[in-house]
C-alpha cells in the first residue's frame, strides 16, 4: 500500500501544518507525522521525490516536507527511494537501521524526523508532541553535534526575491520564507525567511545568493567573525537584503523571533 503525501517545504517551527488522519480511533498504535530535512548543503534544494518504505506501509514527499499521518509500528528499518516527478527511479536508494524504542515513549511519539546529510547519510529521530514544540530542543536534535544555530534572512527591498541562499564554506542552506506567506526559496516582500538546527560547521565568512525579479543573480559575501558569539547554540544568524540590494548581519537570540521578526512590519504577528 502506497501512501502518497506531496508537499511544497514547510517550515517545521513556524508554519501551521494541516493533517488528514487515515486510521480510525480504536487504533494501539500512537498516531504520528513525519518530517524531512534537505540538509545536504548542495547548492539546490532537491527537486525529486523520496519513498519511505516504513515497515508496513510506504509514503511518497519532497525531501523538505511535513506530511502524513501514519499509525504503523516503528520498523526495524527504513529504506528510501529516490524518483523524478513522474514517479521514475532515478537509481539511488539508501536503507537506514532504527534504534529500538522503549514501548513507553513510543507511545507519545508525534512526529519522526528524517535528515537527509551530506555524503549520502541518513538519520532518523522520533520526537514527542512537548519535545517538538520546543524549538531549542528540536534544533539541538537536527544540528547533529554542530552549534544549534538557526539562519535568518529578510527581504528589505520592496520586491519579492527568488532563489536565496547561505552558503557556509561548502554547505549551502534555504531558510524558508514564512511572513507573509510560506514559500519554499522564495523572500516574500518585506519578509522573513528562517530556518533550525543545520548541520553544518559556521564559517567566519558567508555567502548570500539570491535573484531580483529582472533575473538577475546576486551574490554577497559577508564578514562574520566579529559578530558570532563564542556559543552559538540558540543563536539566530540573520541576513537581511536591503533596497540597494547590500547585505547587513547580525546575530540574535532565536527564543526572541516573536518580537524581532515583526519589528516595523505591517504583517500580523502570528505567534
Amino acid at each position: 500500500m502506497v501512501k502518497t503525501f506531496v508537499n511544497s517545504m514547510t517550515s517545521c517551527f513556524l508554519s501551521a501544518i494541516t493533517v488528514v488522519s487515515l486510521f480510525g480511533c480504536g487504533s494501539k498504535q500512537p498516531e504520528y507525522m513525519f518530517e524531512f530535512h534537505d540538509f545536504r548543503g548542495a547548492k539546490d534544494l532537491d527537486q525529486s521525490l523520496v519513498l519511505l518504505d516504513w515497515g508496513e506501509a510506504d509514503f511518497v514527499s519532497g525531501p523538505s516536507s511535513t506530511f502524513g499521518v501514519s499509525n504503523d509500528p516503528w520498523p526495524a528499518k527504513a529504506k528510501f527511494t529516490w524518483q523524478d516527478r513522474n514517479g521514475n527511479p532515478l537509481g539511488k536508494e539508501l536503507e537506514v537501521d532504527l534504534p529500538k524504542i522503549d514501548p513507553e515513549r513510543w507511545q507519545e511519539v508525534y512526529i519522526i524526523l528524517v535528515s537527509f546529510l551530506p555524503n549520502d547519510q541518513v538519520v532518523v529521530k522520533e520526537l514527542t508532541l512537548n519535545e517538538w514544540e520546543d524549538v531549542n530542543f528540536t534544533t539541538k536534535v537536527l544540528a547533529q553535534g554542530q552549534p544549534a544555530y538557526s539562519v535568518a534572512m529578510q527581504n528589505n527591498t520592496g520586491e519579492e526575491l527568488n532563489k536565496s541562499s547561505v552558503r557556509f564554506g561548502e554547505y549551502y542552506v534555504f531558510p524558508e520564507s514564512i511572513i507573509p506567506d510560506p514559500a519554499a526559496t522564495r523572500m516574500n516582500m518585506n519578509g522573513w525567511g528562517i530556518g533550525h538546527g543545520y548541520p553544518h560547521p559556521i564559517t567566519n565568512t558567508a555567502v548570500v545568493r539570491w535573484t531580483t525579479p529582472d533575473g538577475k543573480t546576486h551574490e554577497q559575501e559577508v564578514e562574520m567573525k566579529e559578530k558570532l558569539p563564542e556559543d552559538l547554540d540558540y543563536q539566530t544568524l540573520c541576513f537581511s537584503i536591503e533596497s540597494d540590494n547590500t547585505v547587513t548581519f547580525q546575530v540574535r537570540p532565536t527564543d526572541d523571533r516573536k518580537t524581532w521578526m515583526y519589528e516595523g512590519s505591517p504583517w500580523t504577528n502570528p505567534f
